[in-house]
């Protein structure tokens, strides 16, 4: 399956809710294309002339889907028709209010509520979380201070994960309500640095995992005690791409070092 007639990079894939054979691929060439896993069949493709998208996610009961990139724009898309549903423009350069306007640099990550499917979150470059109700077309909360420069976002129930580009305090809860953080938690060993790409709840919420550049590896740690279940190595390598099933009870991760890691929790 060829995605950019270019040659450029596949940034994100997401499988549909409503049909697990279609997935959702972004490039960096500005395109998203839908294709058909049984027979590796193209279904459609869109293209945003001039951007390169980062993050796409389809909303929990697959009607939707939604992208976001280096334009700092947000294109929700009907995935049906492959038609946009909204469209979110870039924060207004004279805008005087930040925490609700939309985003001022590139967004790096998108992530739909997996039981709330008009509830979705971004963050990137600007050093700022939003969250966006699909049904009013704007932010309903934000959380400053996430610098987020992969897909190191995740939603569950009221709680916002965060994982950082940054060398400590770096992987953070938030509530979603309040805007405030809940936990901050921290690697077994603190004197490590962090610079995390990807962040995901897993064990049911119970525990979250979270890999990038600090140590090259996938650290799984329970929330609370932050005791380090196990951790999934990079081979030396930047962890780049981390993926969980549903529940967070099997992760798979990967990155510079090419190979895919797989890992199952006890």
């Amino acid at each position: 399956m060829q995605t950019s007639v270019d040659g450029l990079p596949v940034t994100c894939i997401r499988a549909c809710p409503a049909d697990y054979q279609l997935i959702a691929a972004s490039s960096s060439d500005g395109s998203v294309t839908i294709w058909n896993t049984v027979g590796a069949k193209k279904v459609e493709s869109v293209i945003q002339a001039g951007n390169e998208i980062n993050a796409v996610d389809y909303c929990s009961d697959g009607t939707c889907y939604a992208t976001a990139g280096k334009n700092a724009r947000i294109i929700v898309y009907d995935s049906l028709t492959n038609g946009v549903q909204l469209e979110i423009n870039a924060a207004d350069e004279d805008s005087l209010d930040v925490l609700k306007s939309g985003h001022s640099q590139r967004i790096f990550a998108l992530r739909f509520h997996p039981q709330h499917k008009s509830i979705f979150i971004t963050g990137g470059w600007d050093r700022c979380i939003k969250v966006w109700d699909v049904r009013e077309g704007s932010v309903i909360a934000s959380l400053p201070g996430p610098y987020i420069c992969g897909d190191a976002i995740d939603i569950q129930g009221n709680d916002i994960l965060t994982g950082s580009w940054k060398a400590k305090e770096a992987l953070q809860i938030w509530d979603m309500g309040t805007a405030k953080i809940i936990e901050n938690i921290r690697l077994s060993d603190e004197t490590a640095t962090q610079f995390f790409y990807s962040a995901r709840f897993c064990d049911c919420s119970r525990a979250v995992a979270a890999g990038g550049s600090g140590t090259n590896t996938v650290h799984v740690l329970r929330r609370l005690s932050h005791e380090e279940i196990g951790t999934i190595s990079g081979g030396g390598k930047v962890v780049q791409a981390m993926a969980t099933t549903s529940g967070g009870l099997a992760i798979a991760s990967g990155g510079l070092g090419r190979n895919i890691s797989l890992a199952v929790l006890n």
